[in-house]
Formats: C-alpha cells, structure tokens, sequence
C-alpha cells in the first residue's frame, strides 16, 4: 500500500524538527490511480454530502434543518446548499469558525467499495508501524476518516484538531492542481497571526501533522477560487 521508496528514520527527524512532514508518493502509484478514479470518477455522485458550519444565525424553523450537519449534493438541494455557502462566508467575514466544503460519510461494515477498503489498509500493522516510527509514538487505529472534495468558492477556516487524535493527515488525490486555483492548506501560529507553511495539494501527497495535547495547530484551507472547474479531492482524518 505504501510507497517504501522513503527511509523512516530520514522522515522521523524532519518531523522531530516541524512537528509537520509532506511526503510526496505516499502510496503505491496503483492504488493511488484507483483511488483518483473512484473518488473523481467512478463513486456515486449521490455519496457526496455537502458539509458546513455557519454560526451567527438564527436558525430558519420552517425549513426544518436546525440539527443538520450535512446535505445530500443533489440537485433538489442545490439552491440551500448555495444559500448555506453564503452564510459560511459571512460567518468567516465576522470571525466565526466556518467552513463547507463536500465530504463523504461512513459506510455499512461490510461496504467493499474502494474508500472503505483503504480505510481498513490504514489500520494494518505495517500502515500503524510506519508512521508510529516517524511520529516517535505508537499508533494503533484511525479515529474520523473521509473524502473531501472542495469546488469553487469552498473552504475551510482556520482551526486547530485539539481531541481529534494524536496526529492528523491529508492525502491528496487530485490531478494538475496549480497554486494559483486556491485550496491551499495553510498551517499558521499559535496566535492565528502568521503563516507557516503553506502546501499544495499534489496527487498523492501527504500531509502529517502533531496535535499537541496543549492544543492542536492552527491550520486552514483557502478558499477555492471563482471559475476553478476542477474539485479538490483528499483523504483525511486522525490517528491515535
């Protein structure tokens, strides 16, 4: 599953030193491709749920969705969905956590279909191992996994993952993404004042970042630009 091209030691002190690494060919160009196709290509569109946050509002009653997370992407929804979008920006503008972008959902058990047969790569032992020995701390599972996919317009505001796991991680999986199309993951200060690091998302590119137990690093996703007609699509989620 994993690209063994790397050395784990040589891994292990860069991410001693950053408290973050990227290593670029994460997995096994196959199963990178497969994964690109499924999620790009060949997953039902229908899988796909809108997900936002937008505080600051009175919640709307009459339209019955106080307590919802996430929207299905259909077309009958589509119009909310913008709606939602525009609340998140002016949330954000005010300086509230906000975000939406599209996500995927957890599976039955037995779902064979190609995330979920990653995910249960990601809790092997040699997976767990190898990041363990970059870490310098054992990992024995995933907590939270999904998909993301961000189209134009979407984002994700600055946060940290404090009580998500002891490390979080983004694997991308999209193709030809230039700086210039936005959707770049910033990590930033303690203080939420400056930039640190700033990643592109590559295909096959992963992103592994600590969680501080004193609190998570302050990261975000810029916003996807106007007219970008490609989506933005990873794999994330925390190990523990």
């Amino acid at each position: 599953m994993i690209n063994y091209k790397h050395s784990a030691d040589e891994l292990a002190s860069i991410f001693a030193a950053n408290k973050s690494l990227v290593i670029d060919d994460f997995l096994e160009p196959t199963l990178a491709e497969s994964l690109y196709n499924w999620f790009n290509a060949e997953m039902p569109p229908e899988w796909w749920f809108a997900s936002f946050k937008n505080p600051g509002f009175e919640e709307k009653q009459e339209k019955n969705y106080k307590d919802v997370k996430y929207l299905q992407r259909t077309e009958q929804n589509k119009e909310l969905i913008d709606f939602e979008l525009k609340k998140c920006n002016y949330s954000l503008s005010k300086g509230y956590f906000s975000y939406m972008f599209d996500r995927t959902t957890a599976h039955k058990p037995t779902c064979p279909c190609p995330e979920c047969t990653f995910v249960k790569n990601l809790n092997s032992t040699t997976v767990l191992d190898f990041l363990s020995a970059i870490i310098g701390e054992q990992l024995t599972h995933t907590n939270e996994t999904f998909a993301s996919k961000f189209m134009s317009g979407e984002f994700l505001g600055p946060h940290h993952d404090l009580n998500k796991g002891k490390v979080g991680f983004v694997l991308n999986l999209t193709k030809d993404w230039r700086p210039e199309y936005g959707g770049l993951l910033h990590f930033l200060t303690d203080d939420y004042k400056q930039v640190t690091k700033v990643v592109l998302p590559e295909f096959n590119k992963l992103t592994l970042f600590s969680i501080p137990k004193k609190g998570g690093i302050p990261h975000y996703v810029s916003h996807v630009n106007p007219g970008v007609e490609l989506n933005r699509i990873s794999y994330t989620g925390w190990f523990s």
